[in-house]
């Protein structure tokens, strides 16, 4: 057991340089995915105006991708967490060894660790359920949505459209 009791250490400077590297990568995507989906959105409003069967065909596939994407991801995540949360209670340890540290972090052993590491498996399980039923529902929203129901309309008002909400395009929405 002593070879799992020792850990890899990295400076606070170090650790604080990776968080940064990690947040700018998580800004950059989510400023790249915001770009594409104001491009997507454009391009199926033209779509939906010169041939909505194809538009239809597209967005539920597209959906259904992001579906598996989803599930498919946060499983991965809980996958990851479990194995964690495994090899800690194999060492009675959290961290279990071998793991990084910063220097000067606190570390459990004995009843604390193992009570972690049940609660990290237990945690992990749960986000796994929830990335099975996220993916379901995502899944399964495109024939909610589909041709025999009623399409989402905007409220009846004076001056309001009855056009289904997620087919209007940028100038209705800015109310021109």
């Amino acid at each position: 057991m002593t070879q799992f009791q020792q850990h890899r250490t990295i400076t606070r400077k170090t650790a604080i340089a990776l968080m940064v590297l990690v947040v700018a990568t998580c800004a950059l995507a989510v400023w790249f995915g915001l770009v594409w989906v104001e491009l997507y959105a454009d391009q199926m409003s033209r779509l939906v105006d010169s041939d909505p069967e194809q538009a239809r065909a597209r967005m539920l596939r597209d959906a259904k991708l992001i579906a598996v994407v989803t599930g498919v991801s946060i499983s991965a995540l809980a996958l990851f967490l479990f194995s964690y949360g495994l090899r800690s209670l194999r060492a009675q340890s959290m961290p279990p060894g071998r793991s990084w540290v910063v220097e000067g972090q606190r570390t459990w052993t004995g009843p604390a660790a193992v009570f972690r590491a049940k609660l990290l498996l237990i945690a992990s399980a749960v986000i796994c359920l929830l990335g099975i039923a996220a993916g379901a529902m995502l899944w399964h929203l495109p024939g909610a949505l589909s041709a025999d129901r009623p399409p989402l309309t905007a409220p009846v008002c004076a001056g309001c459209s009855s056009k289904p909400l997620f087919l209007l395009d940028s100038a209705s929405r800015e109310g021109r």
